[in-house]
């Protein structure tokens, strides 16, 4: 983790989100964070006066688990650069999110779909 997500605890979940094309990071402070390919983490959400931090918690482990269970390909470490995702617009083969080759606008048989549909990038 790089240091902007350290000053925050432990991280509780690292999952893709299309809508906001990265990856976010939910922290044990109730703090979000995301990094795109073009930017690296940043927050979105800080914890507020009357924030329900154990509500918060509850929350990220009933995402976690049901991502876990349905969509596993949507917890993930990392993403793509902007040169990588770049490389694959042009060449007509992309990574799925699981690291299987596929059309750019594709998705596999498990369901993992490729990184620019799963980064909202197509």
């Amino acid at each position: 983790m790089s240091n902007i997500l350290d000053e925050h605890g432990a991280e509780l979940i690292r999952y893709i989100s299309p809508k906001r094309n990265g990856l976010i990071s939910c922290m044990e402070d109730g703090s979000v964070f995301l990094k795109t390919p073009w930017e690296d983490w940043k927050c979105i959400s800080e914890n507020r006066i009357d924030f329900d931090l154990s509500a918060f918690r509850e929350n990220v482990a009933r995402m976690k688990q049901r991502y876990e269970t349905h969509k596993p390909w949507k917890l993930q470490s990392d993403i793509p650069d902007n040169n990588t995702l770049s490389h694959w617009c042009l060449d007509g083969v992309c990574e799925t999110v699981d690291g299987q080759s596929i059309e750019p606008d594709g998705t596999a048989s498990n369901g993992s779909p490729s990184w620019l549909i799963a980064l909202g990038l197509i």
